[in-house]
Protein backbone atom coordinates (compact mmCIF):
# COMPACT_ATOMS: atom_id res chain seq x y z
CA UNK A 1 0.00 0.00 0.00
CA UNK A 2 1.21 3.55 -0.68
CA UNK A 3 1.80 6.41 0.92
CA UNK A 4 -1.50 7.91 -0.47
CA UNK A 5 -3.48 5.29 -0.38
CA UNK A 6 -3.92 5.82 3.29
CA UNK A 7 -6.63 8.33 4.32
CA UNK A 8 -6.58 10.09 7.46
CA UNK A 9 -9.07 7.89 8.81
CA UNK A 10 -7.25 4.93 8.14
CA UNK A 11 -4.34 5.90 9.94
CA UNK A 12 -6.50 7.42 12.90
CA UNK A 13 -7.35 3.80 13.20
CA UNK A 14 -4.00 2.20 12.89
CA UNK A 15 -2.89 0.67 15.75
CA UNK A 16 0.48 0.98 17.50
CA UNK A 17 1.86 -2.34 15.95
CA UNK A 18 0.65 -1.52 12.24
CA UNK A 19 2.03 2.14 12.95
CA UNK A 20 5.45 0.43 13.70
CA UNK A 21 5.54 -1.48 10.80
CA UNK A 22 5.07 1.73 8.26
CA UNK A 23 8.22 1.98 6.38
CA UNK A 24 10.36 5.52 7.50
CA UNK A 25 9.61 6.11 3.13
CA UNK A 26 6.22 6.17 4.26
CA UNK A 27 6.12 8.18 6.42
CA UNK A 28 7.87 10.71 4.79
CA UNK A 29 5.52 10.46 2.26
CA UNK A 30 2.57 10.95 4.15
CA UNK A 31 0.95 14.72 3.79
CA UNK A 32 0.37 17.08 6.36
CA UNK A 33 -3.42 15.96 6.21
CA UNK A 34 -2.47 12.64 6.97
CA UNK A 35 -0.70 13.47 9.74
CA UNK A 36 -2.90 15.26 11.30
CA UNK A 37 -4.45 12.35 11.80
CA UNK A 38 -2.39 10.51 14.34
CA UNK A 39 -3.48 10.33 17.82
CA UNK A 40 -1.67 11.66 20.89
CA UNK A 41 -1.17 7.56 21.19
CA UNK A 42 0.08 7.06 18.26
CA UNK A 43 2.80 9.51 18.20
CA UNK A 44 3.92 8.90 21.17
CA UNK A 45 4.53 5.15 19.47
CA UNK A 46 6.51 6.40 16.67
CA UNK A 47 9.90 5.39 16.56
CA UNK A 48 12.62 7.80 16.75
CA UNK A 49 13.95 6.79 12.86
CA UNK A 50 10.62 7.46 12.40
CA UNK A 51 10.47 10.69 13.64
CA UNK A 52 13.61 11.35 11.90
CA UNK A 53 11.95 10.74 8.89
CA UNK A 54 9.08 13.58 9.22
CA UNK A 55 9.95 16.04 7.01
CA UNK A 56 9.46 20.16 6.37
CA UNK A 57 5.92 19.41 4.67
CA UNK A 58 4.44 17.08 6.79
CA UNK A 59 5.57 17.89 10.58
CA UNK A 60 3.37 20.96 10.49
CA UNK A 61 0.43 18.54 10.68
CA UNK A 62 0.87 16.99 13.98
CA UNK A 63 -1.28 18.22 16.24
CA UNK A 64 -0.64 19.79 19.48
CA UNK A 65 -1.85 16.94 21.25
CA UNK A 66 0.72 14.84 19.12
CA UNK A 67 3.47 16.88 20.29
CA UNK A 68 2.44 17.21 23.83
CA UNK A 69 2.81 13.42 23.72
CA UNK A 70 6.44 13.54 22.34
CA UNK A 71 9.71 12.39 24.80
CA UNK A 72 12.90 14.40 24.74
CA UNK A 73 14.61 11.10 22.05
CA UNK A 74 11.71 11.51 19.55
CA UNK A 75 11.98 15.62 19.36
CA UNK A 76 15.67 14.99 19.50
CA UNK A 77 15.11 12.61 16.73
CA UNK A 78 13.72 15.14 14.38
CA UNK A 79 15.49 16.87 11.82
CA UNK A 80 16.64 20.62 12.49
CA UNK A 81 14.84 21.71 9.59
CA UNK A 82 12.08 19.85 10.56
CA UNK A 83 12.06 21.56 13.85
CA UNK A 84 12.51 25.20 12.46
CA UNK A 85 8.45 24.32 10.56
CA UNK A 86 6.97 23.67 13.82
CA UNK A 87 4.85 26.52 14.90
CA UNK A 88 3.90 28.42 17.77
CA UNK A 89 1.44 26.25 19.02
CA UNK A 90 3.39 23.33 18.45
CA UNK A 91 6.55 24.57 20.24
CA UNK A 92 4.32 25.64 22.79
CA UNK A 93 2.69 22.05 23.52
CA UNK A 94 5.93 20.31 23.77
CA UNK A 95 6.41 19.41 27.10
CA UNK A 96 9.37 20.18 29.69
CA UNK A 97 10.84 17.39 29.12
CA UNK A 98 10.67 17.21 25.46
CA UNK A 99 12.18 20.51 25.39
CA UNK A 100 15.41 19.13 26.49
CA UNK A 101 15.69 17.57 23.19
CA UNK A 102 16.04 20.77 21.24
CA UNK A 103 19.95 21.61 20.24
CA UNK A 104 21.01 24.90 20.79
CA UNK A 105 20.46 25.81 17.39
CA UNK A 106 16.78 24.63 17.67
CA UNK A 107 16.32 26.19 21.12
CA UNK A 108 17.62 29.65 19.21
CA UNK A 109 15.42 29.22 16.47
CA UNK A 110 12.60 28.81 18.04
CA UNK A 111 13.07 31.20 21.99
CA UNK A 112 10.52 33.14 20.76
CA UNK A 113 7.59 30.62 21.39
CA UNK A 114 8.88 29.21 23.93
CA UNK A 115 6.85 29.54 27.09
CA UNK A 116 8.48 30.77 30.17
CA UNK A 117 7.91 27.38 32.09
CA UNK A 118 9.44 25.73 29.12
CA UNK A 119 12.66 27.57 29.10
CA UNK A 120 13.63 25.79 32.27
CA UNK A 121 14.36 23.02 30.58
CA UNK A 122 16.58 24.59 28.08
CA UNK A 123 20.75 23.74 28.49
CA UNK A 124 22.94 26.36 29.52
CA UNK A 125 25.18 26.01 26.25
CA UNK A 126 21.92 26.83 24.02
CA UNK A 127 21.08 29.77 27.18
CA UNK A 128 24.72 31.17 26.17
CA UNK A 129 23.87 30.74 22.58
CA UNK A 130 21.43 33.20 22.75
CA UNK A 131 21.87 36.22 20.18
CA UNK A 132 21.94 39.79 21.87
CA UNK A 133 18.46 40.62 20.01
CA UNK A 134 16.92 37.63 21.22
CA UNK A 135 18.12 37.91 24.81
CA UNK A 136 16.56 41.64 23.95
CA UNK A 137 13.27 40.18 23.32
CA UNK A 138 12.85 37.78 26.26
CA UNK A 139 9.67 38.77 28.08
CA UNK A 140 9.73 39.34 31.79
CA UNK A 141 8.16 36.53 32.48
CA UNK A 142 10.39 34.21 30.61
CA UNK A 143 13.66 35.76 32.45
CA UNK A 144 11.80 35.46 35.94
CA UNK A 145 11.58 32.04 34.63
CA UNK A 146 15.21 31.35 34.50
CA UNK A 147 17.12 28.87 36.57
CA UNK A 148 19.82 29.51 38.55
CA UNK A 149 22.11 27.15 37.01
CA UNK A 150 21.21 29.40 33.74
CA UNK A 151 21.34 32.60 35.16
CA UNK A 152 24.98 31.84 36.42
CA UNK A 153 26.54 29.17 34.01
CA UNK A 154 24.40 30.19 30.95
CA UNK A 155 23.66 33.84 30.89
CA UNK A 156 27.13 35.93 29.24
CA UNK A 157 28.35 38.70 30.24
CA UNK A 158 27.62 40.45 26.95
CA UNK A 159 23.88 39.06 27.30
CA UNK A 160 23.78 40.10 31.02
CA UNK A 161 24.90 43.88 29.45
CA UNK A 162 22.08 43.96 26.98
CA UNK A 163 18.78 43.01 29.72
CA UNK A 164 16.70 46.06 30.02
CA UNK A 165 16.14 47.46 33.63
CA UNK A 166 12.34 46.38 33.33
CA UNK A 167 14.04 43.02 32.47
CA UNK A 168 16.08 42.62 35.35
CA UNK A 169 13.49 44.14 37.32
CA UNK A 170 12.29 40.50 36.79
CA UNK A 171 15.08 38.75 38.77
CA UNK A 172 14.11 37.36 42.16
CA UNK A 173 16.25 37.00 45.12
CA UNK A 174 18.08 33.71 44.39
CA UNK A 175 18.33 35.00 40.75
CA UNK A 176 20.40 37.88 41.66
CA UNK A 177 22.55 35.53 44.15
CA UNK A 178 23.15 33.73 41.54
CA UNK A 179 24.69 36.08 39.45
CA UNK A 180 28.72 35.87 39.01
CA UNK A 181 31.09 38.73 39.84
CA UNK A 182 32.17 38.52 35.83
CA UNK A 183 28.00 38.94 35.74
CA UNK A 184 27.86 41.84 38.01
CA UNK A 185 30.88 43.90 36.30
CA UNK A 186 28.70 43.50 32.93
CA UNK A 187 25.60 45.60 34.61
CA UNK A 188 25.30 48.97 32.98
CA UNK A 189 24.43 52.07 34.48
CA UNK A 190 20.74 51.70 32.05
CA UNK A 191 19.87 48.19 33.55
CA UNK A 192 21.43 48.12 36.70
CA UNK A 193 18.37 50.35 37.90
CA UNK A 194 16.01 48.02 37.10
CA UNK A 195 17.28 45.84 40.20
CA UNK A 196 14.56 45.52 43.14
CA UNK A 197 15.27 45.58 46.74
CA UNK A 198 14.37 42.24 46.71
CA UNK A 199 17.49 41.64 44.44
CA UNK A 200 19.93 44.11 45.63
CA UNK A 201 19.15 42.18 49.39
CA UNK A 202 20.51 38.87 48.29
CA UNK A 203 24.09 40.67 46.64
CA UNK A 204 27.36 39.29 48.65
CA UNK A 205 30.00 41.97 49.38
CA UNK A 206 31.71 40.47 46.30
CA UNK A 207 29.03 40.95 43.94
CA UNK A 208 28.96 44.46 45.08
CA UNK A 209 32.25 45.64 44.52
CA UNK A 210 32.31 43.65 41.06
CA UNK A 211 29.74 46.45 40.06
CA UNK A 212 31.87 49.55 37.91
CA UNK A 213 31.68 52.43 40.01
CA UNK A 214 29.37 54.09 36.91
CA UNK A 215 26.94 51.41 37.72
CA UNK A 216 27.39 51.62 41.54
CA UNK A 217 26.62 55.53 40.81
CA UNK A 218 23.36 55.18 39.56
CA UNK A 219 21.67 52.77 42.21
CA UNK A 220 18.53 54.68 43.51
CA UNK A 221 19.47 55.57 47.58
CA UNK A 222 16.40 52.60 48.39
CA UNK A 223 18.32 50.09 46.63
CA UNK A 224 21.46 51.42 48.75
CA UNK A 225 19.59 51.57 52.40
CA UNK A 226 18.00 47.92 51.38
CA UNK A 227 21.41 46.41 50.53
CA UNK A 228 23.14 48.19 53.57
CA UNK A 229 19.84 47.37 55.96
CA UNK A 230 20.29 43.82 54.76
CA UNK A 231 24.38 43.65 55.24
CA UNK A 232 23.68 44.57 58.63
CA UNK A 233 22.12 41.63 59.14
CA UNK A 234 24.51 39.27 57.57
CA UNK A 235 27.53 37.63 59.10
CA UNK A 236 29.87 39.44 56.46
CA UNK A 237 28.97 42.77 57.32
CA UNK A 238 30.67 42.36 60.82
CA UNK A 239 33.75 41.69 59.62
CA UNK A 240 33.51 43.96 56.03
CA UNK A 241 36.46 45.16 55.25
CA UNK A 242 35.46 49.12 53.74
CA UNK A 243 38.30 48.18 50.75
CA UNK A 244 35.62 46.50 48.96
CA UNK A 245 34.04 50.24 48.46
CA UNK A 246 35.63 52.74 46.28
CA UNK A 247 35.77 55.91 48.78
CA UNK A 248 33.20 57.81 46.77
CA UNK A 249 30.78 54.71 46.28
CA UNK A 250 30.92 54.08 50.64
CA UNK A 251 30.51 57.95 51.24
CA UNK A 252 27.59 57.53 48.79
CA UNK A 253 26.18 54.12 50.65
CA UNK A 254 26.58 55.82 54.04
CA UNK A 255 24.93 59.74 52.88
CA UNK A 256 22.05 57.18 51.74
CA UNK A 257 21.66 54.77 55.16
CA UNK A 258 22.10 57.93 57.32
CA UNK A 259 19.29 60.08 55.56
CA UNK A 260 16.99 56.60 55.53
Amino acid sequence: MTTSNYTPAQIAGMSTSDLLALSTGIIQGFTSTQLAALSAAQAKALTTDEMSALSTANVVGLSTAAVAALSSDQVAALATAAVARLGSAQIGALSTAAIGGLSAAEVAAQIGYLKPAQIVAVGTDAISGLSTAQVTALSTATVAALTTTQIAEGLTTAQLAVLSSTQLAALSFSQAKALTTDEMSALTTANVVGLTAVAVAALSSDQVAALSTAAWGKLGSAQIRYYGANAKKSAFYRSLNISIFRLADFRLASAALHNG
